[in-house]
This record gives C-alpha cells, sequence and structure tokens, in this order.
C-alpha cells in the first residue's frame, strides 16, 4: 500500500502530512465515516515501540468492522467534518486507543 493519496493538509491526530494517509468509508451501510490510517511507520507514537501503522480516525460507531476496510478504494476523501469535530470536542479519534495506536505491533526485527 503506498502513500501519496493526494489529500491536502496535515491529520488532526498525528499531524503528519494527509497525502501521507490512506482512507477507507466504514462498510456500514448508510454511514457516512471513513477511517484514515497514517502509513508513516515508527515516527508516528513518539515514546513508543509500536511499529506498526497508526489508525488516525475510526468509525466510532462501528468499531467492529475494522478488518473489514478496503483502504485501495480509488477517491481518497478526508474524513468527515463532523469526525473531525468530535475529535476537536473528546480529543478521542478512533483506533485502539485514544490516540490511535493499533494493538497488536509489527515484529520486532532480529538484534
Amino acid at each position: 500500500m503506498s502513500a501519496s493519496s493526494g489529500l491536502r493538509g496535515t491529520c488532526d491526530v498525528c499531524l503528519h502530512a494527509n497525502n501521507e494517509h490512506n482512507t477507507a468509508p466504514c462498510p456500514v451501510p448508510r454511514c457516512k465515516n471513513r477511517w484514515k490510517q497514517c502509513q508513516v511507520t515508527g515516527g508516528c507514537f513518539k515514546r513508543s515501540n509500536n511499529w506498526s501503522r497508526r489508525m488516525c480516525y475510526a468509525c466510532k460507531a462501528h468499531p467492529a468492522v475494522k478488518d473489514d476496510l478496503d483502504f485501495g478504494a480509488q477517491g481518497q476523501r478526508d474524513v468527515t467534518r463532523a469526525q473531525r469535530a468530535d475529535y476537536k470536542d473528546t480529543g478521542t479519534a478512533g483506533g485502539d486507543t485514544s490516540s490511535g495506536e493499533m494493538s497488536s505491533p509489527a515484529p520486532s526485527s532480529p538484534d
């Protein structure tokens, strides 16, 4: 999966360029929320050993559909205004933790 999604601006959550993110629509019918995954690994979590990708935004209404997402879809669009406003109000954007860090890190490299 490559970055260069064409999205403009910066991510509210990780502060990386939106161009370094891929988004996917929530697969639940009639749900307008989007999922947003940062493609920068290792630099997203300061003070963390987790080298997996960060899920900056998730659909809070449907967190169980995480395994059914299609980040390779055409027509990358950013998350909804409602999701951004909710993040501003609550400080929680989705993922497995409030910071978006996924709970299963990638395997560590041998020393």
